[in-house]
């Protein structure tokens, strides 16, 4: 009887172990960048300034590796977990800058595929945007940038606020720059789109 209760002991204390260390891995990445995230409320009329000069010599030239979006909740305020968390059909997507072409790197969904795509770009610094000239919907804008940290504003999509009435919804995503043989084995390894 005594060893059962001591097997039983030993069986749960390894499963609490287990799980303690699984459900830590599971908010590793927010945890690692939540110091990045602005403070207070986003008022997404008041940008701060990120000058062309600034874009350009901090942006430009490099890949940028997604590391979690947070919603912009109607007051200003983010959500409190990663907006692709537990995401089926859709995510995030990484990006590489030259001075005039931006190219993205996600995984499609549709043709099982890790694809890329690249278009033509304006970096415009009157309100941050980044204008993909043929999308349809707002430009991504730039909140901040440095060396190895890019935070941008990225139109998510439409909510149902009321009764069928329709707003613009956007989040924070947090980017960190990769290295360059991070950069030459996404160029390499993922497909244009067909």
């Amino acid at each position: 009887m005594m060893k059962r209760y001591l097997l039983f002991l030993v069986v749960a204390l390894l499963a609490i172990g287990c799980f303690t260390t699984c459900s830590s891995d599971d908010n590793e990445g927010e945890e690692s960048v939540t110091h990045l995230l602005p403070k207070g409320k986003i008022d997404l009329n008041k940008l701060p300034t990120i000058t062309s000069d600034e874009f350009f010599s901090k942006v430009t030239d490099h890949g940028w590796r997604h590391l979690a979006t947070y919603e912009i909740l109607s007051d200003g305020s983010l959500s409190p977990t990663d907006y692709y968390k537990g995401a089926i059909g859709y995510g995030p997507s990484d990006f590489y800058f030259s001075k005039n072409k931006i190219t993205k790197f996600f995984y499609n969904d549709a043709l099982g595929k890790l694809n890329k795509s690249t278009t033509n770009y304006h970096y415009d610094s009157s309100n941050n945007a980044i204008d993909i000239g043929e999308n349809p919907n707002p430009f991504d804008r730039v909140y901040s940038c440095t060396d190895t940290k890019l935070l941008l504003v990225l139109y998510l999509g439409k909510v149902n606020v009321n009764n069928g009435q329709l707003r613009d919804h956007y989040g924070i995503a947090c980017y960190t720059k990769m290295s360059d043989k991070e950069l030459a084995e996404k160029q390499k390894n993922y497909e244009d789109i067909p």
